[in-house]
């Protein structure tokens, strides 16, 4: 699943914001720690770019940027871009960059 951003601070799903240092849930502690990748995206020049994402949910070193134009998507989709969206993984970067367009 992947966290909605507003200014790069994230929002859960149901769109109720999370603090980063705020201690884990119990079932958030129940799952072990992984070091997957993290990925943002973001609009760049009119396109969709991905971004390493750091700890803190702000964009990191851009990777590339897409040949999927944001104000081509669908309203939606191009708000979620414009505000900033963090991946989880990099099978969730590929589906949403599939389903996107790309």
């Amino acid at each position: 699943m992947y966290s909605v951003c507003s200014g790069w601070r994230c929002q859960s799903p149901a769109g109720s914001e999370t603090d980063p240092a705020s201690p884990l849930s119990l079932a958030a502690q129940a799952v072990p720690q992984t070091n997957t990748a993290r990925y943002c995206l973001q609009d760049s020049g009119g396109r969709v770019a991905v971004y390493t994402c750091r700890a803190d949910g702000t964009p990191g070193t851009l990777i590339r940027v897409t040949g999927i134009y944001t104000n081509l998507l669908p309203e939606n989709d191009a708000l979620r871009i414009k505000r900033g969206l963090v991946v989880n993984s990099p099978r969730e970067l590929d589906l949403l960059l599939e389903d996107l367009g790309e």
